[in-house]
């Protein structure tokens, strides 16, 4: 399932429509960008994409200068892998996914200037496209397709951020990681071509050990 620029939209105006109409506090909008970093150590794939992003969150104060933020947010990444040996091999991987974080924020200084959030972010894989190349012997195999209806779309990870507010505009800039040991790779080995020895990508358990760097700009509506 393919989603359009226009789905994307219509997704966040009716999440901010609801939000607006049961009275909530404030209502932030944002787009940016995000670049995909390599993971853990253990791990031989590495980043290898920039991706637009767009947010909308809602915070709610809880006392002091403590709120709770939550929301929805687009974001993509991609990793790759190039091999060389007895047997050559590459792997790249693109995948985007739509996110609902749950995080605490700091108020600092009570003057509604910078905001530090911290808490867990759930992300449902809406997309997934992988292509992979393996020759032996010279002889090449190759395997690519939308793999995300063979994969378990449902990550969680931590989400850490912080934003200045200027007047109604906002700059933020986060990080987001997924908790390691998560396995996306569900039945792919059914329906994919490459079997484990001669795909990087059902070796590394589906690459679901990623982190992320972003920048975002936006305003806040309400």
């Amino acid at each position: 399932m393919r989603f359009s620029m226009c789905n994307k939209l219509l997704i966040f105006l009716l999440i901010i429509m609801s939000l607006t109409a049961s009275g909530q506090s404030r209502i932030f909008i944002s787009a940016g960008a995000a670049t995909s970093l390599g993971g853990s150590t253990d791990t031989f794939f590495a980043g290898n994409r920039t991706a637009s992003t767009l947010d909308a969150e809602y915070e709610k104060k809880i006392i002091g200068t403590i709120s709770i933020v939550t929301g929805v947010s687009w974001y993509g990444v991609g990793y790759q892998y190039d091999g060389t040996g007895f047997a050559s091999n590459t792997s790249s991987f693109k995948a985007n996914y739509v996110a609902v974080p749950l995080m605490a924020r700091w108020n600092m200084g009570n003057k509604n200037l910078l905001y530090l959030d911290f808490g867990m972010i759930s992300s449902w894989m809406a997309r997934a496209h992988l292509t992979e190349n393996y020759t032996r012997f010279g002889f090449p195999q190759k395997a690519e397709g939308d793999i995300a209806a063979y994969s378990n779309r449902l990550l969680m990870g931590a989400k850490f951020q912080e934003t200045i507010l200027l007047n109604r505009f906002t700059i933020t800039l986060y990080y987001i990681v997924t908790f390691k040991g998560q396995n996306t790779v569900k039945n792919l080995p059914e329906h994919w071509p490459l079997n484990q020895q001669q795909s990087p990508y059902l070796q590394s358990n589906g690459y679901s050990d990623y982190s992320m760097l972003g920048f975002r700009v936006g305003f806040r509506i309400k």
